[in-house]
């Protein structure tokens, strides 16, 4: 009969053999778990339909002319009607923000968007804005 001296490493044992082969096994199950959630994290990164693409142009850029405009209603009314030009003088624009509008007050929110302005005068259509006359009616 075989006996295993006292003085042998602790891993000689039956028990300790088994601990350390599921323990092995454990590592390569969580290994074989990792790469696979890896690889489907990778892939997730793609589009979910494959036919859908965004189009080339940027966002901003007017791609249709101003007739096409005019014929779905999204032209300016100056485009529109010829009778109507803007006067530079009734156009009411705001002064530029000051350092202390543009800082963003971090207890509020995380991002700020816009701002809310008091208007050194009352706006009112009726008085400061201008009449035009054209074919469907008139325009304030």
């Amino acid at each position: 009969m075989l006996r295993i001296p006292d003085f042998a490493p602790h891993f000689a044992s039956p028990r300790a053999m088994f601990s350390r082969q599921s323990t092995l096994k454990l590592r390569a199950v969580y290994v074989f778990c990792l790469l696979l959630l890896t690889a489907s994290l990778a892939t997730a990164q793609e589009a979910s339909a494959p036919s859908f693409r965004l189009p080339d142009s940027p966002a901003g850029k007017q791609t249709s002319s101003i007739e096409a405009r005019i014929m779905r209603g999204e032209a300016p009314l100056s485009r529109i009607y010829e009778g109507i030009a803007l006067d530079s003088s009734a156009i009411y624009r705001l002064p530029p923000l000051e350092k202390r509008e543009m800082e963003q007050d971090n207890s509020l929110k995380r991002l700020k968007i816009g701002t809310v302005r008091i208007l050194p005068e009352t706006l009112d259509p009726q008085t400061s804005g201008r009449i035009y006359g054209v074919p469907g009616g008139r325009v304030n």
